[in-house]
């Protein structure tokens, strides 16, 4: 490859998955991707065994033409972990294509959307040479020995307390929008985090209209559902500020920054046929835990995130390409605070 041709970009991404298939090459538009269904990868450790039947290698390519792919990999940043999801987005268009045409089958009921953790590995080539960042979730052979036993982190004594009972309701409600982003599904995750934040808002308004006993629940409903356009903004502006002496944006500097920014991707998503990508999901499932977060210290309802799942939302945003200036970055998005 000539150097007006750019720089050859390959990510080579095993996944589990396992769909109908022919090993091979495919033309994308933007990149070439094929196929393999590998016995086993080399890893610094020695050979480690691929799942059988279970998983498939895909090794996605394209040409770095302006130099921003390179620029990413070799940042001292987040940035150099970004470049992943990208090919990822490229082999979400060839199952898309086979997903399509198996509707129905039982071969079509292996074949769906990936994420990031679907990756049982990736490693990223730039014209031939590997880039320092290898990512394995395999376990090997000799890391049990390592890792001791199947619940390291002590996850089962933490998870027991939630198993039985409605704990944290709404915040579990968020946990749905984690797993869509981790297996790609940008999209509904935006809308799913927007859905939640709409849906509590409006129960929070209607509670603090039963305290001031004015209006039955037919009148809070058809009030609430006369507002039709730029409805958050409405009700956490002057509706807010009538019913609870203080609107969203006495509360945070952002809010406005943020209120429409959210409304305006949501809007694209239902109203446009647009598709979001992983920066849209994670800055949106932010916007919208921090904007809860928010009502929740100024008494405006009860809604309480675990401190580590709030710190994640923060991270996964702060960590997404050119997040908005509301979104913490740094130390603050690193540290277990909800200010």
């Amino acid at each position: 490859m000539s150097q007006n041709d750019g720089t050859k970009i390959e990510y080579v991404i095993g996944l589990s998955i396992y769909a109908p298939i022919k090993p091979g090459v495919y033309q994308l538009e933007k990149s070439v991707i094929k196929v393999e269904y590998l016995s086993h990868i080399t890893t610094p450790l020695g050979p480690c065994e691929l799942p059988k039947k279970m998983s498939t290698v895909f090794k996605v390519s394209w040409t770095d033409k302006n130099g921003t792919a390179v620029k990413k990999l070799y940042s001292k940043t987040h940035e150099r972990f970004l470049l992943v999801y990208e090919a990822l987005d490229e082999i979400n268009k060839l199952l898309l294509a086979f997903k399509f045409v198996s509707i129905g089958h039982i071969d079509g009921l292996s074949v769906r959307n990936v994420g990031i953790a679907d990756s049982l590995f990736h490693a990223c080539f730039v014209d031939g040479v590997q880039t320092p960042d290898l990512n394995m979730r395999l376990r090997h052979e000799t890391w049990d020995i390592v890792v001791g036993n199947e619940d390291p982190h002590n996850t089962t004594a933490l998870a027991i307390p939630h198993i039985k009972g409605d704990t944290n309701p709404v915040s579990k409600k968020f946990v749905r929008c984690f797993e869509l982003t981790e297996h790609g599904y940008y999209t509904e995750a935006l809308v799913v985090g927007f859905s939640i934040l709409d849906d509590r808002i409006q129960l929070m308004l209607k509670d603090i209209l039963d305290l001031s006993g004015i209006i039955d629940d037919r009148e809070k409903n058809d009030f609430l559902r006369s507002i039709k356009e730029r409805r958050l903004e409405t009700y956490l502006g002057p509706i807010l500020k009538l019913l609870h002496g203080n609107s969203i944006y006495e509360m945070w500097e952002y809010a406005a920054d943020a209120l429409s920014w959210l409304n305006t991707e949501r809007n694209r998503a239902m109203h446009g046929g647009y598709t979001a990508k992983r920066r849209v999901a994670t800055i949106s499932i932010y916007a919208c835990m921090r904007l809860l977060s928010i009502l929740n210290q100024n008494k405006c309802l009860e809604i309480e995130f675990p401190i580590e799942m709030y710190r994640e939302a923060k991270l996964k945003a702060a960590w997404s390409e050119d997040p908005p200036k509301w979104v913490p970055k740094g130390p603050a998005a690193e540290t277990k605070e909800y200010n």
